[in-house]
Formats: C-alpha cells, structure tokens, sequence
C-alpha cells in the first residue's frame, strides 16, 4: 500500500471515530437534558403540592382557632341572657319599665333573618358590674348611688330591691364631694327603693354576619361576625365566618348555632350549643 494511501485511511478512521464519539456526546446531553427536565418537573410537582397542603393546614388551624374562640364568645355571652342581677325572670315577672325599649323573659334572647339570609342573634341582659344605693330615697325620681360603675346621661339603668324591678333613663347625673353619684331619672319610679338596692346597667348586644369589605387572594368577599350593642357601637369579632343558622328552644332556653367558617378553599360547619342560665 502506498504512502499516500495509508494516510487516507487513517484520515478516514480518525475522522469516522471522532464523528462516533461526537454523536454519542450528543445523545448523552439530550438524555441529561430529558432527565432533568422530568426531575424538574416532578420536583415543581412536589413544590405545588407541598404549598397546597401548607396553604389547607393553615386554613384548618384557622378555622380550629377560630371556632373555638367563636364557641368562647357565643357560650358566655349566652348564658348572661335574661340575667337581672339579685333576682330571675319568672312567668309572672315584670319590670317596671320607663323606656321604649323592651325587656322581658321572652325576648331576653332573639334571632332574626339578614338581607344575606344569615341568622342574627340578640342577647340583651342587666350588667354584671352594679352600683349600690348608699340612702333610703326620699324623692320618686331622685337616687344616690356609690360610683364602682360609671354612668353617663341618657344611659339605660335598671334599680332593684331583688322583688320589684324599675328600668329607666339617667335624666340627669353629678358626682358629689364624697364621690357619691346623683341620679335623676326620666320618670319617677314605681317605689321609693332603700339603702342596699342594685343598680345595674342595661345591655343589648346584637351578632349577626356581614361583609368587612375586604377580598382574600382570589378576590373573593371575605365575611366576619359583628356584633352592634344599644349604643350602636359596632365592632368586628372573627373574619372568615360567611353564614350563621341560630334556633332556639324557648322552653329549656337552648340555643344551636350553626357557623360556617371559609378560609382560602376550605369551607368547615360548626356548631355551637349553649344554655342560658337565667
């Protein structure tokens, strides 16, 4: 074989070498290309689902802490319903009653239907906190009463001996040197009380369902519970709570209320029983 020809065919097998080894490089880095590819795939799989079920976990912890704070408030506030201090409401109970507003052993604890169909509940009761007459009246419409709890003009008391009941209108109030409070009431009251009488405060609070005017992340409404006293004071308890269903047994004094809480995707019922105790 000549010279000349020698070297062509060694030209011929390093070329067809080189071009081997170069298409297998090739078809490695489209299979590393392909396994990565897929291994992103999965591992952006995982991701997602692993931010999901973050996400659900923290709507459920939400909703937990939520209902059982909405179970807190719901039962307490409950079972004050119809409490009228040193005495109970009975059939043949009534308050002396100098206002407009109604206060008796049946409506003590009502509900009723929003615009949204969502159930509201009122509660209304005398206060906890209480004053005490320090003198014998001598005048129908003229107390005076130790200072503990703090009354303003035109505030709705109620004055009871633990038999008889007058609820009223502070008319007028001033504070004495001995700290002692002047009241006048709006009308005179149906007996002249004694020294060691209560004086307490009236209280309404209604709780109903409303939107907070906020949007969560999928610019969806968010609702809340609110509750409105008879001042018309009105403040947000819990967000999240997008329906409220209350029944109550007037008889036994039971009241079921059904909440049905929205957090991201999630939607939980709970329900809530509780007893007034009055």
């Amino acid at each position: 074989m000549s010279t000349k020809s020698f070297r062509q065919q060694w030209l011929f097998t390093r070329t067809s070498y080189y071009l081997k080894q170069t298409g297998l490089s090739f078809i490695e880095m489209m299979m590393t290309i392909i396994i990565s590819m897929l291994l992103i795939s999965y591992l952006s799989g995982m991701y997602l689902s692993a931010e999901k079920n973050s996400t659900m976990q923290i709507a459920l912890n939400t909703i937990k802490e939520n209902s059982q704070i909405s179970s807190q408030i719901f039962r307490k506030v409950i079972s004050q319903a119809g409490h009228i201090g040193c005495t109970r409401f009975t059939k043949n109970f009534h308050i002396n009653n100098h206002t407009d507003l109604s206060f008796t052993s049946t409506d003590k604890m009502t509900y009723y239907i929003n615009d949204n169909q969502s159930s509201g509940l009122t509660i209304k009761n005398l206060s906890i906190e209480n004053n005490v007459v320090l003198k014998d009246m001598r005048s129908d419409s003229i107390i005076y009463s130790s200072s503990e709890m703090s009354v303003k003009t035109g505030e709705v008391l109620a004055i009871s001996n633990c038999k008889v009941i007058d609820m009223f209108i502070v008319k007028d109030i001033s504070q004495l040197d001995d700290g002692t409070q002047k009241i006048t009431t709006n009308e005179p009251l149906s007996q002249r009380y004694k020294k060691g009488s209560e004086i307490r405060k009236f209280e309404s609070y209604s709780y109903y369902i409303a939107d907070t005017g906020r949007s969560d992340s999928h610019n969806t409404s968010i609702n809340a519970l609110y509750v409105i006293d008879e001042n018309q004071s009105k403040n947000e308890l819990l967000e999240g709570i997008q329906h409220m269903q209350v029944d109550i047994d007037d008889k036994k004094g039971g009241v079921k209320i059904v909440l049905t809480f929205k957090t991201y995707d999630l939607e939980k019922n709970w329900i809530i029983y509780a007893v007034s105790r009055n």
